[in-house]
């Protein structure tokens, strides 16, 4: 078996995006379609690379809600993950599309807190994965706990 590509993701995310008529703040919308998928950089790489037929294994933190759809999303794509658990709730990202304007507006959630301890836990199983690996993708934003943790590549 060739080795597989790596992706860590240490903020995934629930991507949702609204597309709504002629969207102005201060007001309510019906949203004419919606859009909900697991997200974040790493996540989405291998969701790509599954798709060109290459195989992955998505890795970062999860928790709560958001962190179980994200992990059973990609489960039922039949993708490889290794996420650590962690207290708290996992980000979710909304999109607004004004259908008209075709402009986009975006919020972000924080994510959740990492704890030395959780660090401790992925930087065993990111050391462990390396020998599987044939790449490594890492991508998306950090959580602030994760800012000036040594990674090597």
């Amino acid at each position: 078996m060739d080795k597989t590509v790596m992706t860590v993701t240490m903020n995934p995310a629930i991507d949702i995006q609204y597309v709504v008529p002629d969207f102005s703040p201060g007001r309510w919308f019906q949203a004419s379609e919606v859009d909900r998928s697991a997200g974040g950089k790493g996540v989405n790489v291998s969701i790509i690379l599954q798709q060109l037929g290459y195989e992955s294994a998505a890795m970062g933190f999860l928790a709560g809600f958001c962190g179980e759809y994200v992990r059973d999303t990609l489960r039922r794509l039949k993708l490889t993950t290794n996420f650590v658990n962690v207290i708290g709730e996992s980000r979710t990202n909304v999109y607004i599309v004004d259908e008209v304007g075709r402009i986009e507006t975006g919020v972000t959630e924080p994510g959740p807190y990492i704890s030395d301890e959780s660090l401790g836990r992925f930087m065993k199983n990111y050391e462990r994965m390396l020998s599987r690996a044939r790449l490594v993708y890492l991508g998306g934003s950090l959580p602030p706990e994760c800012r000036k943790m040594p990674i090597k590549i």
